[in-house]
């Protein structure tokens, strides 16, 4: 289980940590590996050691890892890249077995849009991987799950169609390489996040139903050999082209950039006492890392991710200009500054701000504002603008 896994983005804080069933309930077993998700469980190579994948919080710039170990120590392992940085491929949830001849075959979701798998080897036990080329296996970019049967058939479970999450296909390989028979799990609707087990001649597929469900189907292992794939599919009409990856939406500032600073300016109008008002700075997702807000007893507030600030205490119906910096940092936390001035007049910055938050860290894009307040609440922030420079609100 990862911790600080926030919804959409990873915080430093990330660590992987081992929880063990002990009848009556999950107790924690020590720490796995810092800075880590893994995606999928370990499983044994043939050198005996443990190998599972890895992202780091910032996998965004550095790429996807691997994890060996695990023979000494719970938290005994070693890292090794597959490519070392995240601008050849935007690679994300890689899954990897073994093949007949002992080499490890790994796959990638490719998050630039190909809507294709991509394919990387390792003949050195996961030490070092060749650079992943592209695959002919379609792919919604979705997470995938893949599964060696006792039987020696390889199973790949996907979301096989590139136009969306539907349906949820089952892939067949003798060899771990070609697939050759593919066949419907579950669809009409968004299906996605499988995974697998073998149990007494059946195969068990857990996927989540519109991210708002968890749903298993039991399926026979001997109903694989029934399946038959058509020798041509002829259509009366040729299939739309597959869209093209949706451009990246623009952001006002990247929270994992060092040195990168935006300034917002926004008025207030202080609700009464027993009322409270925010505005945000979310993700594109609506994810709200940043949060500068008037608490129910009337108390500027600045939030950086889970940390939070108390400020002075206004007063009711008071109005006020206020000048907000947020300077990030890549592996110290963030500086979130406010300044108050009176209405109409963006504050100046000022060596002694009215409130600083220099406690949390996040890991993420800004590109959205969001405003709340308190129904039938007077007041509240209003008139936000955002710019590069505190001269540029200005303008």
């Amino acid at each position: 289980c990862s911790l600080d896994e926030a919804a959409g983005f990873f915080g430093p804080g990330l660590e992987l940590r081992a929880f063990r069933w002990t009848d009556s309930q999950w107790e924690d077993a020590g720490l796995v590996a810092d800075n880590a998700i893994n995606n999928f469980p370990p499983k044994k190579i043939a050198s005996g050691e443990w190998m599972m994948s890895r992202r780091t919080y910032d996998y965004k710039k550095t790429g996807v890892q691997f994890l060996v170990g695990g023979v000494n120590a719970i938290n005994d392992w070693k890292s090794f890249p597959v490519l070392g940085t995240n601008d050849e491929l935007s690679a994300e949830e890689p899954f990897w077995w073994t093949l007949p001849d002992g080499r490890l075959a790994a796959l990638f979701r490719d998050n630039r849009g190909s809507k294709f798998l991509y394919r990387s080897f390792s003949a050195d036990q996961g030490r070092t991987w060749t650079t992943p080329l592209r695959t002919n296996f379609p792919d919604a970019t979705s997470k995938l799950f893949g599964l060696c049967l006792s039987d020696g058939r390889y199973l790949l479970i996907s979301n096989s169609n590139p136009r969306a999450r539907d349906p949820l296909t089952i892939a067949i390989s003798n060899d771990g390489l070609v697939f050759d028979k593919l066949a419907w799990l579950a669809g009409g609707r968004h299906v996605d996040y499988p995974h697998a087990i073998e149990q007494d001649g059946h195969l068990l597929v857990a996927f989540a139903g519109g991210k708002q469900s968890v749903e298993v189907l039991r399926i026979k292992l001997s109903s694989l050999d029934e399946i038959t794939m058509p020798s041509s599919v002829v259509l009366d009409h040729p299939l739309p082209p597959v869209g093209s990856h949706p451009e990246k939406v623009k952001h006002w500032i990247d929270l994992g950039d060092e040195g990168a600073t935006l300034y917002i300016a926004a008025d207030l109008i202080v609700p009464q006492i027993g009322k409270q008002a925010t505005f945000s700075m979310a993700t594109a997702s609506g994810e709200k890392r940043v949060i500068l807000g008037i608490d129910q007893q009337g108390q500027l507030t600045a939030q950086l991710f889970k940390e939070t600030v108390i400020g002075p205490k206004l007063e009711p119906g008071s109005r006020h200009a206020l000048l907000v910096r947020i300077h990030s940092h890549r592996e110290k936390p963030d500086e979130l500054c406010v300044q108050l001035g009176p209405p109409d007049k963006i504050p100046a910055e000022s060596r002694d701000w009215t409130l600083s938050n220099t406690k949390g860290h996040s890991n993420a894009d800004l590109s959205l504002i969001v405003l709340n307040q308190d129904s039938e609440a007077s007041g509240g922030f209003s008139h936000v603008r955002v710019g590069p420079t505190r001269e540029a609100l200005d303008h």
